[in-house]
């Protein structure tokens, strides 16, 4: 679900010929809002970041597109192409759409 990218930079785990080898190895399950602040371990709070992005981030409240431009600014962004900035940022958003379809068909489920 994730596009086997990072959202924050697009870090994958990439052949020497470009091709991404389709694992989740490699990856922090970083949580968006920091629980030490109170974000919660739900999924819509979940993000697969790369590990050193993830523990530059610490503790920092903030939005992912935040965190993407501060990493652009820096330099730091791993995908190859802006078709592929714009695969990452799709790819969030099918997870969260499919997280929020699992929960209303669990919802219904449990009205019957």
């Amino acid at each position: 679900l994730s596009g086997y990218m990072a959202w924050c930079c697009g870090f994958a785990n990439r052949m020497p010929d470009g091709t991404i080898v389709e694992t989740p190895n490699n990856f922090h399950l970083d949580h968006i809002d920091p629980t030490s602040k109170g974000g919660s371990h739900q999924i819509t709070n979940r993000a697969p970041m790369c590990p050193r992005h993830n523990i530059l981030k610490k503790d920092r409240w903030g939005h992912l597109r935040e965190y993407r431009q501060e990493i652009a600014h820096a330099g730091e962004m791993l995908v190859n192409t802006t078709d592929e900035l714009i695969e990452l940022a799709m790819a969030q958003q099918v997870a969260l759409d499919k997280y929020a379809l699992e929960r209303a068909k669990l919802g219904m489920q449990g009205k019957l």
